[in-house]
């Protein structure tokens, strides 16, 4: 289903100094960018789709055969695993992976083929845990092939599930961020920050409007690569 992702860490990439208009006895913006959020699914049900539908994740610790990827699979591993290869033309480009128990050390990355026979590390899409918790970045790359390698640093064992995800709905929920933010923080007409909030509506309402994003339409819990677009708006899956 649809995830927000979005951190003060994501803003700062736009606002660098955003942190300094933070109100008082706050320490992050995760009350507006949680609301942003809510207003961005309303956004998306208004327009007819089913947020549930809506990035499913692509799991990369499933059987090689097993087409549901509604819930990712979770497995143990006691040593160091090279997963299955998958085939995936299509561009995800989060790697996401949520450790529920773990001993000693280990690092959990993404590798990519366009072969099925040579394979490369993808960049920025290696983890590495002592704890458990959940970890996730934007990777860069394309590939045809996909797999995790799971690495054991010290002796131990890990419990975990690792999957790819759309990112298609990250600028949207930004923008809508930054309109509440912007709002907030606006004196009179055409200041700084009412200028702000005319600009990220108007990168909204673009956006919101011409988004191509994966969308389960037949509520299989699949993504197929042999798939293709099947209007302006959208991915039937």
């Amino acid at each position: 289903m649809l995830t927000n992702y979005i951190t003060d860490t994501d803003l700062k990439k736009y606002h660098p100094n955003l942190s300094k208009q933070l109100w008082l006895n706050t320490s992050s913006y995760s009350t507006q960018i949680n609301e942003a959020f809510e207003r961005v699914l309303t956004d998306i049900v208004n327009k007819g789709f089913n947020p549930r539908k809506i990035m499913l994740p692509y799991d990369l610790k499933r059987e090689t055969g097993t087409l549901n990827n509604a819930f990712p699979h979770s497995s143990i591993e006691t040593t160091s695993t090279t997963g299955s290869s998958f085939e995936l033309d299509v561009l995800l480009k989060r790697f996401v992976v949520n450790v529920t128990t773990i001993t000693g050390g280990w690092t959990i990355k993404l590798q990519g083929s366009n072969d099925n026979s040579s394979w490369e590390d993808i960049t920025n899409a290696t983890l590495t845990f002592a704890n458990s918790g959940s970890q996730n970045v934007i990777y860069e790359g394309q590939y045809k092939y996909w797999r995790y390698i799971s690495i054991e640093n010290s002796a131990g064992s890990i419990t975990y599930t690792v999957y790819l995800e759309d990112t298609s709905f990250d600028k949207l929920i930004i923008y809508k961020i930054f309109q509440m933010i912007f709002t907030d923080f606006r004196k009179a007409q055409n200041d700084v920050w009412d200028l702000l909030v005319i600009d990220y509506e108007k990168q909204y309402d673009v956006l919101m409007n011409s988004l191509k994003f994966m969308y389960d339409e037949d509520d299989s819990g699949t993504i197929d690569s042999t798939e293709t677009a099947q209007s302006e708006t959208i991915f039937l899956m």
